[in-house]
């Protein structure tokens, strides 16, 4: 039983600890693009960033240690560094932003306070603060390939808290990489709560999908396999060739059907033992109690008995 269990989880498990390809998809990020007008996003250390509201990231005017024309998209891509950092994967130290590290990370602003900060913005403010979101993201990859993944957390924690709401391929990433992140911890919840904000996003986030599938199914809960199954009926229609998914698909329905029974039973235990506290007050118990189950319905009913 527990090989059958892994079987449809364990293809996932390399590719949910490591970055998203997703992260070099110009393509993607071409529907999102700054206007026209706006100045060279690159150009961050020039544009003054307007006033924010206290609860927002506070970003300097001053130069990013961290070029934003350098990024680091993928893993492993060691050519591609940072040019201004001491070593190939070393950390600067970086002041412009009040750091969110290490997990768990104060809370950021919500959406509703990122919206209203960002109405009375020029297209020049917009497109520096995407570029120092960006720079957030690369030592974000820059922790997560020293495995430093709470830290990683923090950076990525970071990009979305200052990267405009209307950038929404980028802060699928973002989101998508924390999932990651708490992957390699094995914080399953946080994993599907982070995949889930990058779906919302992006619902054909392929990575976010499958990473998402292998989460619940770590989990382990009757619902959280049915909802695995769903993602992985979701990836199957964008990849029919992803023989993982087909084999989960054929998999899972027996694994939910055993699960929910092991809850029923579960939960009739604890029922049985509040039962006996209360009926204990009047020389009773549940014993004097008999269940029965419907093969039908699959639903209980109970017989009193002296």
């Amino acid at each position: 039983m527990e090989a059958e269990k892994e079987t449809s989880s364990a293809a996932f498990v390399s590719s949910s600890n490591q970055l998203d390809d997703a992260d070099n998809d110009d393509d993607t990020a071409s529907f999102y693009s700054v206007p026209e007008d706006a100045d060279d996003p690159s150009d961050s250390a020039s544009t003054s960033l307007p006033y924010m509201p206290p609860n927002h990231p506070i970003i300097s005017e001053q130069a990013s240690t961290t070029p934003s024309t350098s990024r680091l998209d993928s893993f492993p891509d060691q050519d591609h560094t940072p040019s201004s950092h001491a070593g190939p994967w070393s950390v600067p130290p970086i002041t412009e932003v009040k750091s969110r590290m290490p997990y768990p990370a104060r809370p950021g602003p919500t959406e509703l306070e990122q919206l209203e900060a960002e109405m009375d913005l020029s297209a020049e403010e917009v497109a520096a603060l995407k570029a120092k979101a960006l720079d957030e993201k690369e030592l974000g990859n820059v922790h997560f390939k020293n495995a430093e993944y709470d830290e990683a957390i923090g950076r990525y924690q970071n990009a979305l808290d200052i990267c405009p709401i209307r950038f929404r391929s980028e802060r699928a990433i973002f989101n998508s990489n924390l999932a990651a992140c708490h992957f390699l911890k094995q914080r399953w919840d946080d994993v599907v709560k982070s995949c889930t904000k990058a779906i919302d996003l992006n619902p054909d986030y392929i990575q976010a999908i499958r990473r998402r599938a292998s989460a619940n199914e770590k989990l382990n809960r009757s619902s959280s396999l049915s909802a695995a199954l769903e993602d992985y009926k979701k990836l199957l229609q964008l990849d029919p060739n992803n023989k993982e998914a087909a084999k989960a698909i054929k998999s899972l329905p027996p694994r939910i059907q055993v699960r929910q029974e092991e809850e029923k039973e579960e939960m009739m235990g604890k029922l049985k033992d509040l039962g006996n506290q209360f009926l204990g007050m009047f020389g009773l118990s549940t014993d004097n109690f008999q269940m029965k189950q419907d093969p039908a319905t699959g639903n209980y009913a109970m017989n009193f008995q002296k």
